[in-house]
């Protein structure tokens, strides 16, 4: 049985944005979603905190990295 990767408030919020905006979002626009208090210092950590269970493009465009949400990161 495969178990489900516990993430916290805010990586789950990034990810929920990240699929909700299929073109991608700059760090800063996710941000803005996922914790619009700005009260996570290392937001950076919880975008990070995916990779390994979730399939998530980066991409430059111009002078910002977008995040585009590909899926779920196949096991083993």
């Amino acid at each position: 049985m495969s178990k489900k990767p516990t993430l916290g408030r805010i990586a789950q919020s990034i990810l929920e944005a990240l699929k909700a905006n299929p073109k991608g979002l700059d760090v800063q626009q996710l941000q803005k979603i996922a914790d619009p208090k700005n009260t996570q210092v290392h937001f950076n950590r919880r975008l990070r905190d995916l990779y390994p269970h979730f399939k998530i493009e980066r991409k430059r465009d111009g002078g910002r990295i977008l995040y585009k949400y590909l899926g779920v990161r196949a096991k083993g």
